[in-house]
């Protein structure tokens, strides 16, 4: 366990509360990405060249995965990611005096989720990229309940921070 706290402890960072900036980050980018991607692989399929008897099943079994794996793999990247946050609040030492700045960096956060998940919606019900929203509700229902995610997210980070230390009856690490 030592080799493992030192290989991933971070010099002078006291909690990891903010990690969660990052999993905002990479949700908004995998999200559009995936957007951005079925919109295009919709525009190439419509190609008239494309339309042949050859290449009918391929179009079919890509068409397929392109529906279903990406609403999958969002899945999996936000449930890897809460994990990630969860072991590094596992490794890190925080002292309990700091709870208070990772209580008020949650709320900022947690405004910041709001946002984002409104700017989701909108992006989402807009335009060319509104028919594709009712073809990935994971990733729908996760973008649209945000707030509620990160808060669930940050207080599970904080309860492993700073109720696994010593003094509460808990091993040190």
């Amino acid at each position: 366990m030592n080799c493992i706290s030192k290989c991933f402890s971070r010099k002078k960072k006291k909690g990891s509360v903010l990690e969660v900036i990052g999993i905002f980050i990479t949700l908004v980018i995998f999200a559009v990405s995936i957007y951005v991607g079925r919109s295009m692989w919709e525009e190439a399929k419509a190609v008239p060249e494309l339309q042949t008897n050859a290449t009918a099943p391929i179009i079919a079994e890509a068409d397929f995965w392109f529906t279903y794996l990406p609403d999958n793999l969002f899945l999996g990247l936000y449930v890897g990611l809460v994990i990630a946050a969860i072991a590094s609040a596992i490794i890190s030492k925080a002292h309990p005096l700091f709870m208070y700045v990772a209580i008020l960096s949650s709320l900022f956060l947690i405004v910041v989720a709001v946002f984002i998940s409104n700017w989701y919606e909108e992006f989402a019900a807009s335009g060319e990229f509104a028919s594709f929203a009712g073809a990935y509700p994971i990733m729908s229902f996760i973008m649209g309940h945000l707030p509620l995610m990160t808060l669930v997210t940050i207080f599970l980070v904080i309860v492993v921070l700073y109720m696994t230390r010593s003094g509460g009856g808990a091993r040190e690490f």
